[in-house]
């Protein structure tokens, strides 16, 4: 049972078994600790009030006067009292708090100290650091089977990277190879682009010249002849550069039919490889089932803390009730009285402070505030009047 220290409920402490030990063999020096740093303060350090709880005021006129500068500078220094009371109430409280658990830590380890409710939280306690032992046992497995997990999800995603690397590398690769065939396939079209225009012009020319033949006389049908004979020779030369141009087509054709296919491959290399980064970044289903297991087991070990907080907390309040005649909860009982007297004695402070602030005179005040805005406009006129006189 974790219960000899004020942090206990933030880390992790050995079995009941053990620890019952230690605080049974080291509570003098802990209680005398503890109760010298969470006993109230001096009761001379307590805010005390003047006399009645309420401003000096007097008759007449000038004490109107005076009462509106009184009021404002009561009301100030109580505001000021107020928060500073309302800082050392937080503070008791937080330090009873601490005695309480104190108490109830010290009730529950010390095995003289047989209260029914005593036996029945120690009980009940036990149980619940039993339990929290268990979700600790889970929480350290689960926690190594998620870091086991994650290795094999960052191998896996570090495998997945340098796959895609790769595959990138061979398809850049692919790439450049087959930037000069399609540079020569673009060559070869616009060459035979080229050629049919030339056969096209030729085929035009031919039906010219052949129709000029058909008119011309017999003095100018030789020359024609000629011209006809040369225009036929150069469109059948041109007809010629067909055939050789989709010969040279066709012999890079499979080359580059490889390296396409290639790249295709590749393409659904990378999608797939791609997929399985994105599936490893996921962690997949046993990572989330990790996951949640060490936050149920943390879930699971924080209710144990704040059950077992408030288990001790009511049980002390019980034993302040109570007041079991015990030697070694004495001290705790004593300090406990300490600080509850603290925490009235500025309980009383508080109310008497508010009793000051609502005893204010308003009528006062407003009557005061009147009379002093009346002298300054009088002063105001008197003065506008000096200049005018000037």
């Amino acid at each position: 049972m974790r219960l000899g220290s004020e942090d206990d409920f933030a880390t992790e402490a050995p079995p009941l078994s053990h620890a019952l030990g230690s605080l049974r063999a080291g509570s003098a020096e802990r209680d005398a600790t503890m109760l010298m740093d969470a006993q109230g303060p001096d009761m001379t350090q307590v805010l005390r009030w003047r006399g009645v709880a309420s401003l000096p005021q007097r008759p007449g006129i000038l004490g109107d006067l005076r009462y509106v500068f009184t009021a404002v500078r009561g009301m100030a220094a109580t505001r000021r009292r107020l928060a500073d009371i309302r800082g050392r109430l937080e503070t008791q409280r937080e330090a009873r708090a601490r005695l309480v658990l104190a108490l109830a830590r010290a009730a529950v380890a010390d095995a003289a100290v047989t209260a029914e409710v005593v036996v029945e939280t120690r009980a009940r306690v036990a149980e619940i650091e039993a339990a929290r032992d268990r979700h600790a046992l889970d929480g350290a497995a689960a926690r190594a089977v998620l870091a086991d997990l994650i290795e094999a999800q960052e191998t896996a995603e570090l495998a997945a990277a340098a796959e895609i690397a790769q595959i990138e590398e061979e398809v850049a690769e692919v790439q450049a190879t087959l930037v000069p065939f399609e540079v020569a396939e673009e060559d070869l079209r616009r060459h035979a682009r080229a050629v049919q225009a030339t056969v096209k012009r030729q085929d035009r020319r031919i039906r010219g010249l052949e129709k000029k033949l058909a008119q011309s006389n017999p003095e100018q049908a030789g020359a024609l002849q000629a011209e006809l004979a040369a225009a036929r020779a150069e469109r059948e030369g041109e007809v010629q550069k067909t055939p050789q141009i989709e010969a040279a087509r066709d012999e890079l054709a499979p080359q580059m039919d490889e390296l396409r296919v290639r790249l295709n491959e590749l393409d659904s290399e990378l999608a797939a490889a791609e997929e399985r980064a994105k599936a490893a970044a996921a962690g997949g289903d046993e990572v989330a089932e990790a996951r949640a297991r060490c936050e149920q087991a943390e879930e699971a070990g924080q209710r144990a803390i704040v059950e077992i907080r408030e288990r001790l907390a009511g049980l002390g309040e019980e034993l302040c009730l109570s007041r079991p005649e015990n030697a070694s909860l004495a001290p705790h009982l004593a300090a406990i009285d300490r600080c509850d007297s603290s925490i009235g004695a500025l309980e009383r402070n508080t109310i008497e402070g508010r009793h000051v602030l609502q005893a204010i005179d308003r009528g006062a005040v407003l009557r005061g505030s009147l009379l002093l805005a009346a002298l300054a406009l009088a002063l105001a006129a008197l003065g506008w009047l000096a200049l005018g006189l000037l």
